[in-house]
């Protein structure tokens, strides 16, 4: 039954079938091929039953049919010697046998006939011809001729035997021993007629005897039958299957053949031949299977009637207990589609509820539990989805720290501002403010205090800002803001209340106080065809200005201000290195670091280098300016995501990188780095950070956490530049690293000046006291190089063991030009 599936206009289909449905056909068709076996087998078991019932019937009725012959036979050679006793009742005299045979026949021989049934009665001599024929004219058949001039019947034995001419007769023939003479035989026949409607009404089947004579005449007639009329044309429609071999003369040992079917009218018979009757005489029974049939046919038809009872049964019964499940299966499909409307509170009410058995639940319990459970996760994923995109776009536009705008924000808002301005010929002024001594608030009381004093600036800002002014953080402690209509006079006015907002913020960490003040660079506009970029630049410009008056000042951009090219700089330096992180334009350069006591490279330090169109920039003509801008962070991600993906390439077997300061904040690019490592499957020990001994001091605790978490996923840190700044032992002891690379001042002269060797010792053996590494740089010389392995150094580096390349060495290593192993 085709019908439109539920929820159809959710999902097209060219054919429906319910689950009912599917379920009903194929319990049919298995129900119908286990009838059709069922019916078969008992079928065929009842057949075969009944053939073997038949079977042993066959043969009791070809043995009953035997004893009535025999039967015959006896009460015949009964009369043998009461013949001759009949005519000596009535002889005169001294007679002969064959006179008082002469004599019983004419006085007795209508007895004979008609109460004894015997039908001929002959006297033979022994060459076969016979003397007396009672009744007159009746011949003695061949074959009991030949069997009287047998030399047996000399011995005075006598034979039975049955002979087919018009009719079938039993004979009995006994020698006849009178007065000393045995040359006379006596031969009595009886008709086989009595023993057939005998043997007709003990088994209820009808017989027939027959000869080759019959079966070589073209009429096929039979000498005796029973209800010739009915079983003549039977036995004619049967007898050439039955008798493909020749008829046995082994009397005395029956032989039954197979059956033969036929239908006759309604009625089905068997007919089967039995051999052994009599020489040249078979008997053909022919049983009514009719009954037999249709028991069968009843079995068959009550047991094809008892299983169509059960399948419909079956089918009633499956269906009411289909019934329920499959409408809340239904109802299950039927709501699914509501997820893709996200319509999640529809679902869950057109969910069926549970069974009511609160002992056991069922596979659509579970399964209207589990759809409730994808709407609720679906909900929370849709809802944390839309908050994420909510917040993704709150912060392509805002600051995560202070909430103010960020750069992007504000020059889409300074664009605005500025195309207003130009056509309506309104003034607007832009404010760059830069925290002086900002940096001694990261540096004394670390970056978190140096945030809450941000957030805390920010803030007081918004409050003495006007609504339509615009506040963004555009670096670290820089802010811009944008005043749409302001004049001159305006601008000034908001540059001293933003003094003394900044002054008026104070932020204590223990016994120290922290408070800052603003340089302010203000441009007014419009001015001529300046763009958004432009301005921004000359309020940087402006700011630098008043930095040079001294802290807390502000100046006014003027055309004067143009030819300060220092001034310049740091603007130019930052637009630069925004073009080259979105071109990328930033590469590096590789430089190996050595096993000084193997000679085999250890790893490669990558270098950060500038692409300019025809320059390549140092890290000390950009980083400066990117860590007071704020870019730094940028580069720093930068960096980790090319460095991972080189060793997730394998392009080189490990890899050390540099990072800024800021990196070790928390909130900082490290954050991602353990899952990024997990993602690329990289191998500990593959990633080696270098931060420098400065930039771990100024924040030791938040350094030493941050190293420890890398560490814990097999990142390895390097602390550069040691002994440039505090080169504590108390400090290296309290950091977890696992290389101290010595800073190359200590190194380049190390043969010529006794101070450095016995610093770089004392380093090397404190290092490895704690288990640390020591990685020695600038080694240009082989002098250096061999001094370094008698003083213990493990690694060393430097354009004496190669200098750095744009792309890793891969061929053998070392390369010939490397000196040998001094160790």
């Amino acid at each position: 039954m085709a019908v439109s599936p539920p929820g159809s206009g959710f999902r097209s289909a060219p054919r429906y079938l319910s689950l009912r449905w599917q379920t009903v056909i194929a319990l049919a068709f298995s129900l119908a091929l286990t009838q059709t076996i069922v019916g078969t087998f008992t079928h065929r078991q009842s057949a075969n039953y009944f053939t073997e019932e038949q079977r042993v019937q066959q043969i009791r009725q070809a043995q009953e049919l035997q004893q009535l012959l025999i039967h015959n036979d006896h009460e015949l050679a009964g009369f043998k010697n009461l013949l001759p006793a009949l005519g000596a009742r009535s002889s005169t005299g001294n007679q002969s046998y064959e006179d008082l045979l002469r004599l019983s026949l004419e006085n007795e021989g209508s007895t004979l006939a008609l109460e004894w049934d015997i039908s001929d009665v002959f006297l033979a001599s022994c060459d076969g011809r016979p003397t007396i024929a009672w009744p007159r004219g009746h011949t003695l058949p061949p074959v009991i001729q030949e069997r009287i001039c047998n030399s047996d019947q000399l011995q005075g034995r006598h034979f039975q035997t049955l002979a087919c001419q018009e009719s079938c007769l039993q004979y009995i023939a006994t020698p006849v021993l009178w007065q000393g003479d045995d040359s006379k035989t006596l031969i009595l026949a009886r008709s086989v007629a009595d023993a057939l409607l005998t043997f007709q009404n003990i088994s209820e089947s009808d017989v027939a005897l027959v000869t080759e004579q019959d079966l070589k005449s073209t009429g096929l007639e039979f000498s005796a039958v029973t209800q010739r009329l009915l079983s003549v044309p039977t036995l004619r429609a049967v007898a050439a299957p039955l008798f493909k071999q020749s008829i046995e003369n082994s009397p005395g040992q029956l032989t039954v053949s197979p059956p033969v079917e036929a239908e006759v009218g309604d009625r089905l018979v068997h007919v089967f031949r039995v051999d052994g009757m009599a020489p040249g005489v078979s008997a053909l029974i022919i049983d009514d299977a009719t009954a037999i049939r249709d028991a069968i046919r009843r079995i068959t038809v009550a047991s094809l009637v008892a299983g169509l009872a059960g399948f419909v049964l079956a089918g009633l019964l499956l269906g009411w207990l289909l019934h329920y499940p499959l409408n809340r299966l239904t109802r299950v499909a039927t709501a699914l589609p509501l997820l893709a409307d996200g319509d999640y509170e529809a679902l869950r009410d057109e969910l069926p509820r549970a069974s009511g058995n609160n002992l056991v639940e069922d596979e659509l319990d579970y399964l209207a539990s589990m759809a409730s459970l994808l709407a609720d996760r679906m909900e929370t994923v849709e809802r944390n989805r839309h908050e994420a995109m909510v917040r993704v776009a709150w912060l392509a536009n805002h600051d995560p720290l202070t909430h103010t705008r960020n750069r992007t924000r504000l020059m889409e808002e300074l664009a605005t501002t500025l195309a207003h301005a130009q056509r309506y010929d309104r003034d607007g002024a832009l404010l760059f403010l830069d925290l002086d001594r900002f940096k001694e608030v990261n540096d004394l009381s670390s970056h978190q205090v140096g945030d809450r004093l941000l957030v805390a600036i920010a803030n007081r800002l918004e409050k003495v800002l006007r609504p339509s002014d615009v506040l963004a953080r555009v670096g670290g402690d820089e802010f811009v803001v944008l005043l749409p209509e302001a004049s001159r006079e305006e601008a000034l006015s908001c540059a001293n209340r933003i003094h003394k907002a900044v002054v008026g913020e104070r932020i204590i960490n223990g016994s120290v106080t922290h408070q800052c003040t603003a340089s302010i660079g203000i441009v007014l506009f419009p001015d001529g065809d300046t763009g958004p970029d432009d301005l921004l630049m000359r309020a940087d410009l402006a700011m630098y200005q008043a930095k040079q008056v001294g802290p807390g000042c502000h100046h006014i951009f003027g055309p004067a201000d143009l030819g300060i090219g220092g001034l310049s700089e740091r603007a130019v330096w930052r637009k630069r290195i925004e073009q080259a992180l979105e071109q990328d334009l930033l590469v590096f350069h590789y430089q190996p670091v050595v096993d000084i006591r193997t000679g085999k490279l250890s790893h490669y330090e990558a270098l950060l280098r500038m692409q300019a169109e025809d320059e390549l920039y140092y890290p000390d003509r950009f980083i400066p300016i990117a860590e007071q801008t704020g870019q730094i962070s940028d580069i720093d991600a930068w960096v980790l995501r090319q460095a991972i993906q080189l060793l997730a390439n394998d392009a080189v077997p490990r890899l050390a990188v540099n990072l800024s300061s800021r990196a070790l904040r928390p909130g900082s690019v490290l954050d991602d780095l353990p899952t990024l490592l997990e993602h690329h499957r990289l191998g500990a020990g593959r990633l080696i950070l270098e931060v420098t001994e400065t930039t771990a001091m100024l924040s030791l605790s938040d350094a030493s956490s941050t190293m420890g978490l890398l560490q814990t996923h097999g990142v390895e840190i390097a602390l550069d530049d040691f002994g440039s700044g505090y080169a504590s032992y108390a400090y290296l002891r309290e950091l977890p690293v696992s290389h101290v690379k010595i800073d190359g001042a200590f190194v380049r002269n190390l043969p010529g000046n006794t101070d450095d060797r016995l610093f770089v010792k004392s380093i090397t053996d404190m290092a490895h006291t704690l288990g640390k590494q020591v990685v020695a740089e600038f080694v240009e010389n082989d002098a250096v190089y061999s001094m370094l392995a008698e003083l213990g150094v493990d690694f060393a580096q430097g354009y004496h063991l190669g200098r750095p390349e744009p792309t890793p060495n891969a061929g053998p290593w070392p390369p010939a030009t490397l000196p040998d192993n001094p160790g």
